[in-house]
């Protein structure tokens, strides 16, 4: 790609960090701490997932594509999340339309590259639009589930892809599919009885972990040095998380476990998925070369030992939860600055 190309990229990758920071103080509200009017608390999760997520993902694959026209989803999102921001009240209809172009997109990724790794993200792009219909009509409660699928299934669809290209396809693809079919139904049996959903789900995921452990090239990365070290390190961390989140689902489905399930997912398995991707993305993204720095390991070790304190907070006390959630929210910071940091420190030694 040349530089036109991805100059074009900086304005929504800005975006989006916006979307990131607003979705983060949005999430301090609902554990009692009150930065943002309280009413954007319970957009929380629709900022963080179709906001921000809906539109770095959709940037990359737009990107990746590099077609005009697909650079459309993302304005969309982006514009969807500032708007439900603003209290505009037509807003998650740009989320739904970002969503349904994410789903056409998607579609010709899978006719361009048939196979199971595109498929499962196409079937994660699905979600991402069932999810965004379902907070417009029922609200958030309903979409999480998909949410979750959205942003799971896009994870698995490129791990599938890295663990067939380096290790075969014999046993690999069976016990995949496997996997990602139970945690589907589950998704969807939620619409049905949510309880029943979240524990047929909770054991897509536990599956899900276990293939991870098992086949993911991530293992081989941990004994290397530098960048891979850390990614290798961040994304087993991850699959640890999904592993803890299928076991909350299948044993406190009911509303105690809500808050344990939704963080070991979305806070414990994505976020360190997205800290150890981000040194590759972003570069991408931007055209800038990143510094690894081991004050990169900061703020992953932040992450886990926050979301340990916050789940203990369930049985303990509001107090700690509401702690916990201040340091995932400092976590979240720290990353940022971090990789700001490795992208400047990059820059600058190769000027010098």
């Amino acid at each position: 790609m040349g530089g036109a190309e991805v100059r074009r990229n900086y304005p929504l990758v800005a975006l989006g960090m916006a979307l990131l920071v607003i979705a983060t103080i949005a999430g301090l509200g609902r554990a009692g701490i009150g930065v943002l009017p309280p009413e954007l608390a319970p957009a929380h999760g629709a900022l963080m997932v179709a906001g921000f997520f809906g539109t770095l993902i959709s940037l990359e694959r737009a990107f990746a594509a590099g077609r005009g026209w697909a650079y459309l989803i993302p304005l969309l999102s982006a514009a969807g999340g500032l708007g439900v921001v603003a209290g505009i009240e037509q807003a998650p209809l740009l989320l739904v339309l970002s969503a349904a172009g994410f789903v056409l997109l998607s579609a010709q990724f899978v006719s361009f590259r048939p196979n199971l790794a595109a498929a499962t993200m196409g079937l994660g792009a699905l979600a991402l639009l069932a999810g965004n219909v379902l907070w417009y009509l029922l609200g958030s409660v309903a979409a999480t589930p998909f949410w979750g699928a959205f942003l799971l299934l896009t994870i698995a669809g490129e791990r599938i892809e890295l663990a067939e290209l380096i290790k075969g396809k014999d046993g690999i693809r069976r016990s995949f599919l496997l996997s990602t079919g139970v945690y589907i139904a589950g998704v969807c049996a939620s619409l049905l009885d949510y309880g029943t959903g979240l524990r047929l789900s909770g054991a897509g995921m536990l599956l899900l972990a276990a293939w991870l452990l098992r086949y993911d090239v991530a293992m081989e990365s941990i004994r290397t040095e530098g960048l891979p070290r850390f990614a290798g390190f961040a994304l087993v961390s991850g699959y640890l998380w999904l592993l803890a989140g299928g076991l909350i689902a299948l044993a406190f489905a009911g509303q105690r476990g809500y808050d344990m399930l939704l963080h070991s997912l979305f806070l414990g398995f994505v976020f360190s998925m997205v800290f150890g991707h981000a040194p590759v993305i972003f570069p991408a993204l931007l055209g800038r070369e990143m510094r690894f720095m081991n004050s990169f390991y900061v703020h992953l070790a932040l992450l886990h030992i926050s979301l340990l304190i916050r789940l203990a907070g369930n049985f303990l006390s509001p107090q700690l939860t509401a702690l916990g959630s201040l340091l995932n929210a400092l976590a979240i910071f720290i990353f940022l600055a971090n990789n700001a940091a490795g992208i400047i420190l990059a820059g600058s030694s190769k000027e010098g």
